[in-house]
This record gives C-alpha cells, sequence and structure tokens, in this order.
C-alpha cells in the first residue's frame, strides 16, 4: 500500500510538473506561433493590395495625368470667380451680347444684371435678356449667345412669344454665365514617392 501511495505520488508529482511545463514553457510559445500565423496572414493580405496597386502604378498615373488635363482645360474655359463678379466682367459680357444682337440686326436687346450665386465648386452669375425680331434673327441670336463664348455659358431659360404690336417676335432667355471657385491647393499626384 505504501508502494501505491509513493506511485500516486509520484504521479500527481510528475503531472503538476508537466502541468507547470506545459502553462510555464509550452504555452507561451504556442500563442506566439498562433500570432505569428495572424500576422503572416495579415501581411500575405498588405503585400497582395500592395502588389496590385504597384502593377496598376503606371495606369493611376496616366489617369491623373488625365485628370490633370482635363482640369486645365475646364479652368481655362472657367474663369475665377472674382472675374465672373466684377464690373468689367459684367460690362464685357453685357457688351458681347449687344454685339451679337447688332449684328444680328435684331431691332432692340435689353440687358440686364441678376443675382450671383455659388454652389460647391461653382459661382454663377445671372444675365436677363429681352430681345425683339423676327424667328430666324431670334434663333441665330441664341445659338451665338450660348456657342460663341470663350467662357461656360448655360441658357437656363428661353421664352418665345408674339411681339405684341405689330409683326415679330418677342425672347426673354435667362443666361448664366459660370466660374470656377478657386479651391484648397491640390497636392502634386505627379511626384513620385520616395
Amino acid at each position: 500500500m505504501r508502494a501505491a501511495r509513493h506511485a500516486i505520488a509520484i504521479v500527481l508529482m510528475v503531472s503538476v510538473l508537466g502541468g507547470a511545463g506545459w502553462f510555464g514553457l509550452l504555452l507561451p510559445r504556442i500563442h506566439a506561433i498562433k500570432a505569428a500565423e495572424r500576422g503572416e496572414a495579415q501581411l500575405k493580405a498588405e503585400y497582395a493590395v500592395v502588389n496590385r496597386l504597384s502593377v496598376n502604378l503606371d495606369l493611376y498615373r496616366e489617369q491623373l495625368r488625365t485628370l490633370d488635363e482635363r482640369l486645365g482645360a475646364l479652368l481655362a474655359v472657367l474663369p475665377l470667380a472674382e472675374q465672373l463678379i466684377s464690373a468689367e466682367s459684367r460690362q464685357e459680357v453685357e457688351r458681347k451680347i449687344g454685339a451679337v444682337a447688332n449684328s444680328l440686326g435684331l431691332q432692340s436687346a435689353k440687358i440686364s444684371t441678376g443675382r450671383a450665386f455659388a454652389e460647391e465648386n461653382l459661382a454663377t452669375q445671372r444675365y436677363d435678356i429681352e430681345a425683339a425680331g423676327d424667328f430666324r434673327q431670334l434663333v441665330r441670336f441664341v445659338q451665338a449667345i450660348s456657342t460663341g463664348s470663350g467662357r461656360f455659358w448655360t441658357i437656363q431659360r428661353a421664352v418665345l412669344q408674339p411681339a405684341g404690336t405689330g409683326p415679330g417676335l418677342k425672347l426673354s432667355v435667362s443666361l448664366q454665365v459660370h466660374a470656377f471657385l478657386q479651391p484648397a491647393p491640390l497636392p502634386d499626384w505627379n511626384k513620385e514617392r520616395k
């Protein structure tokens, strides 16, 4: 019986030492291995993303060049808002519209400056125009003011109606001249990353 007690004590002592060794020596290493496996999976995912981006880097640069060119073309068409709202700019627009009306031989052309407003990155100055003439003259007038400018103009509303007394027609047009609002400086995306 005494030998059985010694055997049980030895088995308990070996079990306690084995458990202590398991928890003290092996378990931290198992946790470290599992953490390394998770880190490896994360690094593989990051590598896949970076590799895909680096493969398409030349395409992205070409797209940025194209976007820069388009933005440059847009800025060439759209003046800055300060230029749009200035008295000289309004007089220039009125002079151009008046010159078109005179060149087409319109009976009368009345131009009044409407309100200016801004939405997102675009400032807009409104002009209300009234002109009288025959149908052909008025159609050419609308065509000339909507396409003949070096700026970005849009016709918001055009109403054609009888002139009232006598022959001819009366045209009422709302013309909007747009300008680009100066944004915050954009970063230079064309610079190579170091």
